[in-house]
């Protein structure tokens, strides 16, 4: 798979145009809106929990994500980027942006996913589109031609130099006022990059990226894949993560149904689900209240009503495989993200076979030989 070096070295980016075939792409939208419990054609569904910052939807490991992630296109090209064959994939995540509404307004924003005072190691991401994007739509946006401005940048000051301004609060690169930012941004603009559904957008992470405000009618929804070489995974920066990082991203694989598992059993989309197994690791006094049922839940009345108390009792929030995943996330960006949660939604779903009877079965993703090795279930 060879692309236009030459727009790749002037712009900091490319498309690949139909990446993936439509039935594959329909597959993840119907995943996300049956993981969110939306309607895709009631407007008033898209703005429900549950919905993040940055328009993020935390669905990691169903079949259609997993069937995207291990076609034979994307391999080819981040192995050609890379220099290698042994490549392991991001466990990413998907998006959601709706278009702005009252209670939602996601402004859009730039961003580089690294320090931007230190020289930029080779790190590429990238986005498939799951649908037709416009311009409006609030999709990939980038500053083309950032990357080497910033290289310029390094060469002229000192890493003081690019100290946030004084009273930056929070992730100071995500702040739209910068020292570092306004000097590349001089004489550049930000262009959003319109596509069809199934072209892919690959760029490299010295350039200005982030996405946009939807000011259309639809959601903007798609799909972030990218390929690290074996041993690494994409957080801030690559992280090596050997042997631990490895056995994490199988757990994450076997163990990544048994949210939905707690889901059925509670009566609620998988994503609030998780958002509730979730709130239960910060903070285990958030047992209670339980997600309001939106379906007819596999547990009783009476059942859910115990529920809070077997779990207190329980606290399968201590056990010592989730406690031991917990800071993962933190050493390994979106690839340990999921792995906590999801090992606490197989301690509640045994807890739930042993005290009401409910049996559980998820099987993980199939996966072909490739998407194997991309797991890191086979070794290269």
């Amino acid at each position: 798979m060879s692309f236009d070096r030459k727009s790749w070295e002037e712009n900091g980016y490319v498309v690949i145009p139909n990446a993936v075939p439509q039935e594959k792409l329909q597959a993840v939208i119907d995943t996300i809106w049956s993981y969110t419990g939306k309607d895709a054609n009631q407007r008033a569904d898209w703005y429900k929990a549950p919905l993040l910052e940055g328009a993020m939807v935390n669905m990691s490991h169903n079949q259609p994500m997993w069937d995207n992630r291990q076609a034979p296109i994307f391999y080819e090209i981040f192995s050609e980027l890379w220099g290698t064959e042994k490549l392991w994939v991001v466990l990413d995540r998907v998006n959601m942006n709706p278009p702005v509404a009252p209670g939602w307004d996601h402004s859009g924003f730039l961003h580089w996913d690294m320090d931007p005072t230190k020289a930029p190691e080779p790190m590429y991401q990238g986005v498939l589109y799951l649908t037709d994007t416009t311009a409006e739509m609030g999709g990939f946006q980038c500053a083309p031609g950032s990357q080497r401005r910033l290289v310029e940048w390094q060469a002229t000051h000192s890493p003081e130099e690019g100290a946030p301004y004084p009273g930056t609060q929070g992730d100071w690169m995500m702040q739209k006022p910068h020292p570092i930012k306004d000097w590349v941004m001089d004489g550049l603009e930000t262009k959003p990059i319109v596509g069809k559904a199934g072209d892919f957008v690959i760029w490299d992470v010295a350039t200005l990226h982030g996405n946009g405000r939807n000011l259309s009618n639809r959601p903007r929804l798609a799909q972030y894949i990218s390929l690290t070489p074996e041993g690494t995974t994409r957080a801030s920066s690559l992280v090596h993560g050997g042997e631990e990082l490895r056995q994490a991203r199988i757990d994450s694989w076997c163990n990544g149904g048994y949210p939905g598992a707690v889901a059925a059993a509670l009566g609620v989309p998988e994503g609030i689900a998780s958002e509730w197994l979730n709130g239960i690791l910060a903070d285990p006094t958030k047992v209670m209240p339980l997600p309001a049922a939106r379906y007819t839940p596999q547990l009783s009345a009476d059942q859910l009503q115990a529920l809070p108390a077997l779990l207190q009792n329980a606290q399968p929030w201590n056990h010592p495989k989730v406690v031991y995943a917990q800071p993962l996330h933190k050493r390994y960006g979106i690839g340990g993200r999921f792995l906590a949660a999801e090992l606490l939604s197989k301690e509640i779903a045994a807890l739930l076979s042993a005290e009401f009877g409910l049996t559980f079965a998820p099987e993980p993703a199939q996966l072909t030989d490739l998407g194997e090795k991309l797991l890191g279930l086979k070794r290269w």
